[in-house]
């Protein structure tokens, strides 16, 4: 909005204009602000809102991308690893598309595979609003590995129990590759329990257990030596052991839904849907987000609903909740098919506790 008002003279008169403008029309018009010109007072519409970022987020080991509501310029970029003060701003380039509302990023180096890093800077919008940003980031991962779900255990041993035993997530690895960026979790607890893969190079074929609890101090196989792992009794020598160091919380349900994540994509690796009930609905939202999108992306067949999940009703220390179309999942994998990642309620059956190797038949 801009009005001229003409034949206004004098220093004082033009500030008395401009106040008494202000009184009366804040309330009813948008912010304006006064600036002398050669023919009058022009009251020019300016906007006090800072810009919003829409989304931000890592596309290469180098590359960043920020998107807001309205142009932008990016000023005073920095990045920096997290807990240490070194701060690396040289070689940084930024691009804008051509409505300048998205902004790559390119670092002067790349950042490593699921470390932790924070981005800084300010962002300028066309009316010279600002906003000062610190966004964290994990660096990404160009070499993602293709797990699948194999093997689940809920329930654990209590403390009198000479061998304790805990619950369990057994994973198996379609395609090697690095595990960092990947999360597991469940519909139940959702934010509150979220296992993080640490950044771990592994091979295709591999199992990788993950246990809920760590009892005897056991120690997560990085690295290529998989018989570190001594202590606990679900602990195999033959296979990658992770632990949740000291937890005593919950991860997953008899009734829920455990998905594994890709948390840079969002893309859902996996998931199985289990329940004691088929009667019963689901009590949670996330429940049926997961259990939706787990349908929509095809990882699991049948409906959404705990009618087509799993039947872990007999679930517990020694009978655990088992994939039995692995072999046939391999195959499709291989061939390239489009649907290859995919199981349903008569795919998973209960049977003897396997952690780490083939499953065990019903």
């Amino acid at each position: 909005m801009r009005i001229y008002v003409k034949n206004v003279f004098g220093v004082l008169r033009y500030a008395l204009f401009c106040a008494g403008l202000a009184a009366g029309v804040l309330f009813v018009v948008a912010p304006f602000s006064c600036t002398l010109t050669d023919e009058g007072i022009a009251v020019v519409a300016f906007d006090r809102s800072a810009p919003k970022i829409l989304s931000f987020g890592t596309t290469q080991c180098s590359v960043l991308a920020i998107a807001c509501d309205e142009p932008i310029t990016l000023m005073d970029v920095a990045c920096k690893k997290a807990g240490e003060s070194d701060v690396f701003t040289r070689d940084i380039a930024i691009t804008y598309d051509e409505t300048r509302r998205n902004a790559k990023i390119t670092l002067g180096r790349p950042t490593e595979i699921g470390e932790k890093y924070e981005l800084s800077g300010i962002i300028v919008d066309t009316n010279n609003n600002t906003l000062a940003f610190a966004l964290p980031f994990t660096g990404y991962n160009d070499h993602l590995a293709r797990v699948i779900l194999s093997e689940l255990r809920h329930g654990h041993s209590g403390a009198d129990v000479k061998s304790r035993k805990a619950e369990f997530v057994e994973m198996y690895v379609l395609a090697g590759g690095n595990l960092g960026g990947l999360e597991l979790y469940g519909g139940y607890y959702g934010n509150k329990t979220r296992y993080e893969f640490p950044a771990i190079e592994v091979e295709t074929g591999e199992y990788i257990t993950v246990h809920l609890r760590n009892y005897y101090g056991d120690t997560d196989e990085r690295g290529t030596v998989l018989n570190q792992s001594s202590a606990s009794p679900d602990a195999n020598n033959a296979a990658r052991d992770l632990w949740v160091a000291g937890s005593d919380e919950g991860y997953f349900t008899k009734n829920d839904v455990v998905v594994i994540v890709d948390t840079v994509s969002g893309a859902m690796q996996d998931a199985v849907l289990l329940s004691e009930d088929e009667n019963k609905a689901w009590s949670r939202t996330l429940h049926k987000t997961l259990a939706n999108k787990a349908v929509s992306t095809g990882v699991w067949q049948g409906g959404a609903e705990r009618s087509s999940a799993a039947n872990s009703d007999k679930m517990g220390i020694s009978t655990t909740l088992s994939r039995q179309n692995i072999a046939e999942v391999v195959a499709a994998y291989a061939a390239g098919e489009a649907r290859a990642v995919t199981a349903g309620k008569a795919d998973w059956m209960l049977a003897a506790a396997s952690p780490g190797q083939k499953n065990n038949r019903p």
